[in-house]
């Protein structure tokens, strides 16, 4: 996704549209997950697939850099589901993984308890015990991360190797961001389907007398508590990711279909013209 303005100059009136390197859109197919990585500056996006992370290249869909350790090989299968990545210096540090499985589609035997927090830089396996395990997020020196399985979130004390919940999200937890003192959940009702049968969160919502609902919390990370929400309704039932905007006051997204991209430009630094209000 491109702004079309650099860093530091971006108007309040912002429009995202979809932009690969050179202005070429990249298109991989049904692969990857909701998150995009700002690595440092002069080397290409770093995505994590289903089984491993890689980078975009123009020529090819990507190019492998790491696989988890227990895994004997790169396939078209999905494995451990591989889905979160966290930055750590701006290079990829810590990612999350459903289940350690080297077969396909074995990470769903691991739904309830298999999941896994791992070390791209040791290439070993920090924390287990998760449950579906989403959006590891460094932030103020601290490793956060949802135990979607469970609609926790929290942080990992990495020395001991422990997951320390913070507060209960009544929903399958998928996105993250932090804004201040603030935290901002994404939450989705869940599919009706084996994928989120059978968890803990089920049980937890019944006992809190709650639905899983769609939408955003905003979690007060000094306490815990829920202090604003935004509840989605409609056709929208399940959000992948989030992300914060500061300074941007009307957004826009443009997708891959909708009318408005093939009429929208974008200019960059160093134009003979400016577009004024």
């Amino acid at each position: 996704m491109g702004s079309g303005e650099p860093a530091g100059t971006r108007s309040p009136y912002s429009a995202a549209l979809p932009t690969g390197r050179w202005g070429l859109p990249h298109h991989r197919g049904r692969a990857g997950v909701p998150y995009r990585a700002r690595p440092h500056r002069g080397r290409p996006p770093d995505l994590p697939y289903p089984a491993t992370q890689g980078t975009v290249r123009v020529t090819r869909d990507f190019t492998p850099l790491w696989q988890p350790p227990f895994l004997t090989r790169l396939a078209a299968e999905d494995r451990c589901h591989l889905n979160g990545l966290a930055l750590q210096g701006g290079v990829p540090r810590y990612v999350t993984a459903v289940g350690q499985s080297d077969v396909a589609d074995g990470w769903r035997e691991h739904r309830a308890g298999g999941g896994l927090l791992l070390d791209v830089e040791r290439n070993e396996t920090i924390l287990a015990g998760l449950s579906m395990p989403h959006s590891p997020r460094r932030y103020r020196e601290r490793l956060w991360l949802l135990d979607s399985g469970r609609g926790q979130l929290g942080s990992v004390d990495l020395a001991r190797g422990v997951f320390e919940p913070l507060t209960f999200c009544p929903g399958y937890a998928r996105g993250l961001a932090f804004h201040g003192d603030y935290a901002l959940v994404g939450i989705s009702r869940a599919r009706q389907n084996r994928t989120f049968a059978g968890l803990a969160l089920d049980a937890a919502l019944e006992a809190k007398g709650a639905e899983a609902r769609t939408g955003i919390l905003v979690i007060d990370m000094r306490s815990g508590d829920t202090v604003h929400w935004l509840r989605l309704t409609g056709v929208i039932e399940e959000l992948y990711d989030v992300a914060m905007l500061p300074g941007v006051v009307r957004p826009m997204a443009l997708g891959f279909r909708s009318d408005e991209v093939q009429r929208l430009i974008t200019v960059g630094p160093g134009a003979l013209f400016q577009f004024t209000k």
